[in-house]
Parts: structure tokens; C-alpha cells; sequence
């Protein structure tokens, strides 16, 4: 449900065969708003929004400079040059920034 429409989830049935606060779709979580790090362990990665032009960031190690999440891609307009985006081209970018699609099974992603 968007964060910052003001109208009731009731006015939006009609407009929409499915709301969803969340949607599993090849092995990765897409969401409005990031997924907590605790729950995006078995996905390759979280397509979300929310952030606008900011990205989930991440510390590998105590003292060490914060850094992209690849587990994370943001699909705020802000981030994607206020254009759309194939999902293609998002699975792209996530395996360049270095992140995984599809399910991780314990031996990385599962390809599909």
C-alpha cells in the first residue's frame, strides 16, 4: 500500500485485481518499503522503493565505510532517471552491483 496516498485501501479494490503489502516473483521480494535484513536471507534480492534517491547501505565489518547493499535495488524514480525500467534491465543492474537473483538455496542464487 503506498505510504503516501491518503486515500482507504477500499477505494483502491476497484482499480486492481490484487493489493499486496508484499510480492515474491523469482526468487526475490518486492516491496514499497525495504525489507528488514533479518528477513531477506532465502531471497536474492529486494526491488523496492520508498527511499527515493537513497539506497540501503551496509557495514561489512566494524570501522569499515558504509557501502550499497547489492541484496537491495531501489526502483524509486529517483534512482532509476525517472523513467521506467524492463524488469529485464532491473535484474541486470542487480547482478552488476554485485547481488543475486532468485532464491538463495545455501549455495547462492538459483538462476532461473
Amino acid at each position: 500500500f503506498p505510504s503516501h496516498d491518503r486515500s482507504q485501501l477500499e477505494d483502491y479494490y476497484p482499480r486492481f485485481r490484487d493489493i499486496r503489502g508484499y510480492h515474491v516473483l523469482n526468487g526475490m521480494i518486492l516491496s514499497h518499503v525495504p525489507v528488514h535484513t533479518d528477513s531477506i536471507e532465502r531471497f536474492g534480492a529486494n526491488i523496492h522503493g520508498h527511499l527515493h534517491a537513497n539506497r540501503v547501505m551496509r557495514v561489512k565489518h566494524t570501522g569499515a565505510t558504509p557501502e550499497i547493499d547489492p541484496r537491495y535495488f531501489n526502483v524509486s524514480v529517483e534512482c532509476i532517471d525517472f523513467a521506467p525500467m524492463l524488469f529485464e534491465d532491473v535484474l541486470k543492474a542487480i547482478k552488476e552491483q554485485g547481488g543475486e537473483v532468485g532464491f538463495r538455496n545455501g549455495n547462492g542464487a538459483v538462476v532461473m
